[in-house]
């Protein structure tokens, strides 16, 4: 054991992947980077999520490094010479594939703290979550055994830029839209990782996805046994190299059933983190003309949301209909009959399209409609140029979404009304409003 410790030590000290552990570092740390808090907004969840993530890069570049060192003795003619060697090819084997691979779990484990490192920084919401970093982890430790056997299999030069190649495509296929609504992308830890970032931002409202960890760890741990066995059965068969690798073969089918049975086919085309427990939160809050509140997450951008809101409600202040207080609520969109507009701190214009339709009943779920009037938009379209010039741009998507008709007109009368002075604007607000919201006018009731 001292023996094989000490060629363990020489393997790990003298590795080739030294020279492409920086490569391995920068590259990953740049993927992370680039992928950081999407919504721009720093979460643990996510940068938990992230860390596992950086796998696309770190297991196929090790797989390609342990592919390299395991053909490294066949390619120089050295194989005849090893094979009379007394020590036992097991401990050869795992001695250099545990020095290469120390070199890929420092990758992981820098790359792991300059995440950590940023989210501090940002003062994250929530705590970390380790879940995704093991799988990461384990990925990578599978995609360098997998590396080692094909390197052993096929000492070749060509084998090392292949096997980087393959593992990448074997990781990304299955979480590509060929296998969307197949229960076999479950077998990628990219598809789970994936469920964990955060696209939108009702998620953070809810308990995250299960990654289904424990099949997950039977699935690697068993692909890298069956590995290891490979690469040692190859070259000395014997009992114990037999039971490990049916032992092995069990695991990884075990593994890959309870992956695939744990499959939702309804995950990807639904609200996912609907599916969730909500998680207990006390709003932020500031005062306008009404209280706007959000999410904690979103209190350093509270300030110059509620002047958006401010800008977007203040004609309606007071008006029968008009809202008292707007809020971010899980998965809700629209007006309450309370006066509460729910809103979305990534598209405030979009809660013009509520206030000139009816209030609706209040609860969980995407509850405000599109399907508005042509003077119902041009009203809405008024109030979105009010936060800023832009913000009324989007509103071609809603036309088209809706189906309505005559988007030049609807257009038109949004830029007569606009070009009204203030008090003409309450004027008209006063007496119709509540029927702009009914759906009971006309273009010809536009001023």
């Amino acid at each position: 054991m001292t023996g094989t410790l000490r060629l363990f030590t020489i393997e790990a000290r003298r590795s080739v992947a030294i020279w492409i552990f920086p490569l391995m570092v920068l590259a990953a740390c740049w993927y992370a980077t680039d992928r950081l808090a999407p919504l721009g907004i720093a979460l643990w969840r996510h940068s938990s999520a992230q860390i596992g993530e950086t796998l696309i890069i770190l297991a196929p570049l090790m797989g390609g490094v342990a592919a390299w060192v395991a053909g490294r003795d066949y390619r120089r003619g050295m194989g005849d010479l090893l094979a009379t060697t007394p020590r036992p090819v097991a401990y050869r084997t795992l001695a250099g594939w545990g020095g290469l691979l120390v070199w890929g779990v420092l990758a992981y484990a820098v790359v792991g703290v300059y995440v950590a490192v940023v989210t501090l920084r940002d003062d994250a919401w929530g705590s970390p979550l380790a879940a995704p970093v093991i799988i990461g982890l384990l990925t990578i430790v599978a995609a360098s055994a997998i590396g080692f056997l094909v390197g052993s299999l096929i000492p070749s030069r060509f084998a090392p830029p292949l096997v980087p190649i393959g593992l990448f495509l074997a990781i990304s296929l299955l979480n590509s839209g060929w296998f969307l609504d197949d229960p076999i992308s479950f077998l990628s830890p990219w598809t789970l990782l994936d469920r964990q970032l955060l696209l939108d931002p009702d998620a953070i409202f809810y308990t995250p996805p299960s990654l289904h960890l424990w099949p997950m760890a039977l699935w690697l741990s068993g692909l890298t046994g069956l590995a290891l066995a490979g690469i040692v059965l190859a070259r000395r068969r014997g009992v114990v190299v037999w039971s490990v690798l049916t032992c092995s073969a069990i695991v990884t089918t075990i593994g890959a059933v309870l992956l695939m049975s744990a499959y939702d086919d309804g995950f990807w085309t639904g609200v996912p983190w609907e599916r969730g427990d909500l998680v207990p939160y006390t709003p932020v809050c500031v005062e306008r003309s009404i209280p706007v509140c959000v999410h904690p997450v979103f209190e350093p951008s509270l300030a110059a949301q509620a002047d958006r809101i401010d800008r977007l409600i203040e004609p309606l202040a007071g008006l029968p209909g008009a809202p008292v207080r707007a809020e971010q609520l899980p998965s809700a969109k629209g007006m309450t009959a309370d006066g509460t507009l729910a809103i979305d701190p990534y598209g405030i214009e979009t809660a013009a399209l509520a206030l000139v339709q009816s209030p609706v009943e209040p609860g969980r779920g995407r509850t405000m409609s599109y399907n508005l009037q042509p003077e119902q938009f041009a009203i809405a379209i008024w109030m979105a140029r009010r936060i800023d010039d832009q913000a009324y741009m989007m509103w071609g998507f809603f036309l088209e979404s809706a189906g309505a008709s005559g988007d030049d007109a609807i257009y038109a009368a949004a830029t007569r009304f606009s070009a009204l002075e203030p008090a003409e604007q309450r004027a008209w607000l006063e007496t119709h409003f509540a029927d702009l919201q009914a759906g009971r006018l006309g273009m010809s009731d536009l001023p």
